[in-house]
């Protein structure tokens, strides 16, 4: 009897399970299947296969074709160049105290600036401390700078040497033509005079043009042509003061003793001979022209004093 009562009981709630499955299957449709994606096909289609209908395998409007990486390199590199430089850090503290100034440029004028250079460096160290390299430097050029103007260190020598003769004919010029209408003897000793002036305002120059073994071809065509036009306007005064008194030989040894007088003072002073004679250096001017007018004085007296 127990199992007829639960017969009814069971059918219910098999009953009861199937309508919970019906409804569930309602309320929660089975979603269908996503469709296989289709693999990619080559853009160029085979020679056998149908055409393809317009826009068929082509990117989407929106979608840019890859760049080649070659082409994406050169314009990173462009795009870096054209970038502005970073500026450069500019150095603080004891290091920018110590920074080098700038170099001057000559604008035209590097061969003036060396010679310069080259007078000042035989000035303080000697015409044997001469060089190239060092002259370069002293005017703030570069080592190769100076061969534009000067081959060698006897073409460095060679155009001190022709700066020290345009400097003393000027010289000598000028006191010609103070001097002018005195008489010839006068006049001579003016030229001599102006000598030993430059001299003594440029002893660096004299040294230079003293030793003609250092100058390039024992000096230029220019050096030349200034000594030989104050050796002919001093043979003129010897000429017109002496002519009826003195041979033409005699003539020209008053030229060469008047040559030898003021170069042999202006060396003795250039090396410092006068206190070895008992003549105070401080007096070395006054000895100079002293001791020139006394050998004018022999000359005037040669040419019967009337020069």
């Amino acid at each position: 009897m127990p199992e007829k009562a639960d017969a009814p009981r069971d059918r219910r709630a098999r009953n009861d399970h199937a309508a919970t499955v019906k409804l569930g299957s309602k309320t929660k449709p089975a979603q269908p299947a996503a469709p296989a994606r289709p693999a990619s096909t080559p853009r160029r289609a085979s020679a056998t296969a149908g055409a393809q209908p317009a826009g068929a395998g082509q990117p989407e409007p929106s979608a840019k074709p890859a760049e080649p990486a070659s082409r994406a390199k050169s314009r990173a590199a462009n795009t870096l160049a054209r970038a502005p430089a970073a500026p450069r850090r500019q150095p603080t503290g004891p290091r920018a105290a110590a920074a080098p100034e700038p170099r001057p440029y000559h604008h035209g004028n590097l061969r003036e600036a060396l010679i310069e250079a080259a007078v000042a460096i035989i000035d303080e160290q000697g015409v044997e401390q001469l060089s190239v390299r060092e002259t370069a430097k002293r005017a703030g050029v570069s080592p190769g700078a100076p061969f534009r103007h000067f081959a060698s260190r006897a073409a460095l020598l060679t155009a001190v040497a022709e700066q020290a003769t345009e400097r003393l004919a000027a010289s000598a010029t000028q006191a010609l033509t103070a001097a002018a209408g005195q008489p010839p003897l006068q006049r001579l000793a003016a030229i001599r005079h102006a000598y030993l002036d430059w001299a003594s305002a440029y002893p660096t120059h004299f040294r230079v043009i003293s030793d003609r073994t250092q100058l390039d071809g024992g000096g230029s065509p220019a050096t030349a042509q200034a000594n030989e036009g104050l050796r002919r306007a001093m043979r003129a005064l010897l000429d017109e003061a002496l002519g009826g008194h003195a041979s033409a030989a005699e003539r020209e040894r008053a030229l060469v003793a008047s040559r030898a007088m003021v170069y042999g003072l202006a060396r003795m002073a250039a090396d410092g001979h006068f206190p070895e004679w008992q003549l105070p250096q401080a007096d070395t001017p006054a000895t100079l022209h002293g001791v020139l007018d006394f050998f004018i004085a022999s000359l005037v007296q040669r040419a019967g004093g009337a020069c």
